[in-house]
């Protein structure tokens, strides 16, 4: 236990394991052993050790979320969405252990369900952090772009200093190809709170690109790329920016990166 409390899991698994199988119905050690397996990426134990209490009320909505990751990581979708429909469905009223649920639908790619589950979230307690940049993300992969800007907008009046929330912002924009001087400005306050902010700079030297200005451009895509180094997109569009710039051996360079990291995420999403 105290191994547990110390966020030392690896640790504490042993001693847990032991006291469980001498145990059975002890659940409060139950549930310390099926988190400690699921912080050390141990899905298939941490779904052992869980499964006997997963419709148990002793399976708070916290514990149910990471019960229900690890039954998404052994590709047990079907299993997953009924606990985080149980949560769901018990939790209309509770704002906190409603986000739990919406996350999972979330990771389970029902975003519908998400959007669903999160409007209600928002009404119960609308200046809960966070609620609208899942929204607005979840309204994004559902290519509800206007509505995903409100979102958005909403969370960062709750955070002006969330800069992840200022980029998406922008790629609401950008979706839709509007507002190219408003978007610049937002892409620019994303860097102002996250110099290193790679996609953001990446998105910015997009847009100097098509506006023409070349230098601009590769300047955002250059420090994007030093930021960032192993995102191949980045690359490319930097390779794109030299050849304008009539910079050949440089566009040759970079289209070369862009190739071997390109061939080495394919071969990392194999089923090899």
């Amino acid at each position: 236990i105290v191994s547990f409390r110390a966020g030392q899991f690896d640790k504490a698994i042993g001693p847990l394991a032991r006291q469980l199988k001498s145990a059975p119905n002890d659940v409060l050690i139950r549930k310390m052993l099926g988190l400690s397996y699921y912080f050390t990426k141990d899905a298939a134990n941490a779904v052992l050790t869980l499964k006997p209490i997963e419709q148990s009320p002793d399976l708070d909505p916290e514990l149910a979320y990471f019960y229900g990751i690890s039954l998404i990581q052994l590709k047990r979708n079907p299993e997953a969405v009924l606990v985080y429909g149980r949560v769901a469905e018990n939790s209309q009223k509770n704002a906190e252990a409603l986000l739990y649920a919406a996350q999972g639908f979330m990771m389970l790619g029902d975003y519908a369900r998400a959007v669903k589950e999160l409007r209600v979230v928002a009404s119960l307690d609308p200046s809960k952090a966070k609620v609208n940049f899942y929204l607005g993300q979840s309204l994004i992969r559902l290519n509800r772009y206007d509505e995903a800007e409100k979102a958005f907008t909403r969370e960062l009046e709750l955070n002006p200093t969330d800069a992840e929330s200022k980029y998406l912002l922008a790629m609401t924009l950008i979706e839709r190809k509007i507002e190219p001087e408003k978007t610049i400005t937002i892409l620019q306050e994303a860097i102002s709170l996250k110099y290193d902010y790679a996609d953001a700079r990446y998105q910015l030297g997009k847009i100097f690109l098509e506006k023409g200005e070349i230098n601009r451009s590769i300047e955002q895509l250059e420090l994007a790329a030093s930021s960032d180094a192993e995102k191949d997109y980045i690359h490319y569009q930097l390779s794109i920016a030299y050849r304008k710039a009539s910079r050949k051996a440089d566009a040759e360079r970079e289209l070369a990166r862009y190739q071997e990291l390109k061939a080495a995420n394919r071969k990392a999403d194999s089923p090899m």
